[in-house]
């Protein structure tokens, strides 16, 4: 006889739904779903799946075989100052994820990386296209209505979910895996977090990703804030590492002497799932 489960039913609100489905994992289940690739479990249902794909420029596929409507370079964007426009382009960019998540080769993850809001203090940089410019309250204007347009307007379901990077002062892209960005107070409230906010409290973003480097001695994959200021007062869902960050704290920061001490410290503070192998 096949179990039938609350959180296969619809009707049930999504968060009811969410504790449902936990509840009925195993630790190891639970373990394997911390990374980007998630593992299938079989006896629930649930299908292997991949977290993430790049959404700065609208949809980006790596196979070659699809086509997608490429955008300008956000700095060029940002340069229309119409945040009208912008929500346009986010809500079409938004329809092209939604309809390749549904192809059989391939398919699109519905959980985006981007859009980019980090701060373009420095031309040497080395990634200034990527994102809106060097002023916080434009480049807040126009990742709130990118990622509106991306999420969509359905009252219930998303159409994708746009994740925020990389939160924050993540400035420096030599060494950024080690360096220390030290912020202000002003600095940090004025500049960088006014960058990050309109997006989570006024549009359709719904996370972010932590940054590689240190914010004032605080590794980004583990800082407090991504809980406290960004979840609890902002609204925010959930975080991401960069890429392969899980490690970082032993590697290249090296605060912490094992992995199991630095991703235990990581959990339930910072970034919430790993952009790792399975293996770590």
């Amino acid at each position: 006889m096949k179990t039938t489960y609350r959180f296969q039913d619809s009707s049930l609100p999504a968060e009811e739904r969410a504790r449902d489905i936990v509840s009925h994992l195993t630790l190891e289940e639970k373990i394997g779903m911390v990374t980007s690739n998630l593992d299938a479990v079989p006896r629930l249902g649930i299908s292997k799946v991949h977290f993430g794909v790049e959404i700065a420029r609208g949809l980006v596929q790596r196979n070659g075989k699809r086509e997608t409507t490429i955008l300008p370079q956000p700095w060029g964007m940002a340069a229309m100052f119409d945040d009208v426009l912008m929500e346009k382009l986010g809500d079409m960019a938004g329809d092209e994820v939604r309809i390749s998540s549904q192809m059989e080769e391939q398919p699109s993850s519905l959980v985006l990386f981007g859009p980019t809001v980090d701060m373009e203090r420095d031309p040497r940089w080395g990634r200034n296209e990527e994102a809106y410019g060097e002023d916080p309250c434009l480049t807040g204007r126009m990742s709130a209505a990118y990622t509106r347009g991306l999420a969509g307007k359905d009252p219930k379901y998303l159409k994708s979910a746009p994740l925020l990077k990389h939160f924050y002062a993540n400035n420096y892209e030599d060494e950024r895996q080690t360096t220390n960005a030290n912020v202000t107070p002003r600095l940090k409230h004025e500049y960088y977090l006014k960058a990050f906010e309109p997006a989570i409290r006024e549009g359709g973003a719904v996370g972010l990703m932590t940054a590689y480097n240190l914010i004032n001695g605080v590794e980004g994959v583990n800082n407090p804030e991504v809980t406290e200021l960004c979840k609890k007062q902002w609204g925010m869902v959930f975080a991401v590492s960069d890429g392969g960050d899980f490690g970082q704290n032993v590697a290249a920061h090296r605060t912490f002497e094992d992995h199991a001490k630095s991703i235990g410290d990581i959990l339930g503070k910072g970034a919430d799932m790993m952009l790792d192998s399975r293996d770590m």
